[in-house]
């Protein structure tokens, strides 16, 4: 794939987590636990779908996201803290104007890359 497509996949999933990490604290703040099981999970939804019907009907991706994908996305949110995303965005962005304007990237895109996957998996 081109170097910009992989990177607009990484920005698309980093963009979701930081999606559900506001889910977390605003519709399932109250009932959310680090804990929670599925099962527990579907009945929050269903009341959150309820009571918050707008949120369901927009093109938010994440909220029409079906409820196993959704939980998932929530409990691997849940773990990484909202510094920590920020931080892997402006990477992102970093690499992204580096793709676009340094020499660099018209010989060897890949080191961006991969200089941006180090960067994220690092502490």
């Amino acid at each position: 794939e081109h170097p910009l497509i992989v990177l607009g996949s990484i920005a698309a999933e980093f963009r979701k987590l930081i999606i559900a990490r506001e889910l977390l604290f605003t519709v399932f703040a109250k009932d959310w636990k680090p804990s929670i099981s599925y099962k527990a999970f579907q009945e929050i939804v269903s009341r959150a779908k309820r009571s918050h019907p707008e949120l369901f009907n927009q093109k938010n991706k994440v909220l029409n996201m079906h409820e196993f994908p959704l939980f998932k996305l929530l409990r691997a949110a849940q773990k990484i803290p909202l510094e920590k995303l920020v931080r892997i965005m402006e990477s992102i962005l970093e690499a992204d104007i580096a793709l676009k304007s340094t020499k660099l990237a018209s010989k060897s895109p890949n080191i961006i890359l991969e200089n941006l996957i180090i960067q994220i998996c690092s502490k």
